[in-house]
């Protein structure tokens, strides 16, 4: 199914099935694609390297950060290739070559096989995630967009959240067999595969390109305003990626919860998640991206900079739960804002670009976060987290506002 003339929609007769119908297929590769990626990136390498492999701490970090690094780097030139065959053939892309390099990790060894699978797994990843909300953007209204993302927010965090339960079992079920892990998480991205392949449309939008592959020369880029938006995502990413690593042993260390005990918090905030994510987003629609990206940024300046005061479990949560509503009222907001910068010609690439300074952020965060914590003090990564959280949140009241656009329309001479 094509979008004939660079129309930034989807054609009239797939916008008149019901919204349940035209996302079904994007929930499916979210929910399991994530968790996929979770659970090899922050669950099996850690422990299989360490206690399989018997790798020493300071050579598994090599080969997450590979990981971060490639799709970074590999995030603009899949977009742009997006706008121009289409988000479903990237879609597919993404989640075979991630297969693929994750299935390999069964027989890998060697340090330099590892670091080449896992930016490999990168590569995959920076295929499917940017086109995966563009996606989104394709065949949802501006009304139902931020509704929609907050749904895919959602699967983000269930994501995250099960993958780690989900490795248990499997080192469960396959005892003595630890590579196990590796050929289960391989299915998980099949099962997002046939997803893609069966239950997403074929949408692309067919304006006029250039020799070198650029859409459609009416539009120019603005780049004072993409610029704005790429180094707001890479502060809020690099203030929230701090907490990537100190979080657990904060409350390992701080709050004396043993590795059996430090997934219950987690657990109760997981909670208040699924209770309250799709109404918050909704609501947050409805009220105004603009404001609902502001007071996320606030809830998270606030919180960070309190989290660090009193060292107990009551604390805490008192303390994470607004800032977890908060997350959920502006991350939606947030890609919606994103995904509304530009036409569907271009919005692939508006995507990738953002999407890259974004993962810059998430490269830096853990080691600035775990030096600060191990060189300073336990509440240093919080401090400095709400400082970078607050700056962001001034640019916001600044910078920010409703209909920005990164490409528009060229005078007509």
């Amino acid at each position: 199914m094509e979008v004939s003339g660079g129309e930034p929609h989807a054609p009239a007769e797939y916008m008149r099935r019901p919204l349940a119908a035209r996302l079904v297929g994007l929930v499916g590769v979210s929910l399991f694609c994530e968790i996929a990626y979770a659970l090899v990136t922050t669950f099996a390498l850690p422990l299989y390297l360490k206690n399989t492999l018997h790798w020493e701490a300071r050579d598994i970090g090599p080969v997450l950060s590979a990981f971060l690094l490639a799709e970074t780097l590999a995030k603009p030139a899949w977009a742009g290739l997006s706008d121009k065959i289409g988000r479903k053939p990237l879609l597919l892309i993404g989640i075979f070559i991630s297969a693929v390099a994750v299935l390999l990790m069964t027989g890998a060894k060697s340090h330099a096989m590892f670091l080449a699978l896992s930016a490999l797994n990168g590569v995959g990843g920076a295929a499917l995630w940017p086109n995966v909300f563009a996606s989104v953007a394709d065949v949802t209204t501006e009304d139902e967009r931020v509704g929609a993302m907050s749904v895919f927010n959602m699967m983000y965090m269930i994501g995250i959240g099960g993958s780690a339960p989900l490795g248990s079992a499997i080192y469960n079920i396959f005892k003595g067999y630890p590579q196990a892990i590796f050929p289960a998480t391989a299915l998980l991205f099949c099962i997002g595969f046939a997803m893609a392949a069966f239950l997403t449309p074929w949408l692309r939008a067919t304006g006029r390109h250039d020799h070198d592959g650029l859409p459609d020369q009416r539009h120019r880029l603005v780049w004072p305003v993409l610029g704005f938006f790429m180094a707001m995502s890479f502060f809020q990413t690099l203030g929230l990626q701090l907490m990537n690593g100190p979080l657990v042993l904060y409350v390992n260390k701080d709050l004396g919860l043993q590795e059996g005990s430090i997934g219950l918090p987690f657990l109760a905030l997981a909670a208040v998640v699924a209770a309250v994510a799709i109404p918050v987003g909704s609501w947050g629609g409805r009220w105004g991206r603009v404001k609902s990206v502001k007071l996320g940024l606030a809830l998270a300046t606030v919180g960070m900079l309190l989290l660090p005061l009193h060292a107990t479990i009551g604390w805490w949560l008192a303390v994470a739960v607004p800032m977890i509503i908060g997350f959920l009222l502006s991350i939606p907001a947030w890609l919606s804002i994103l995904t509304d910068l530009a036409p569907m010609a271009w919005r692939g690439r508006i995507y990738g670009y953002v999407a890259t300074a974004q993962g810059f952020g998430a490269i830096l965060g853990p080691t600035i976060g775990l030096y600060l914590f191990g060189e300073h003090s336990h509440g240093a990564p919080f401090v400095v987290s709400g400082i970078i959280l607050g700056l962001t949140l001034i640019a916001a009241f600044i910078g920010l506002k409703e209909n920005m656009r990164a490409v528009v329309d060229k005078p007509v001479a």
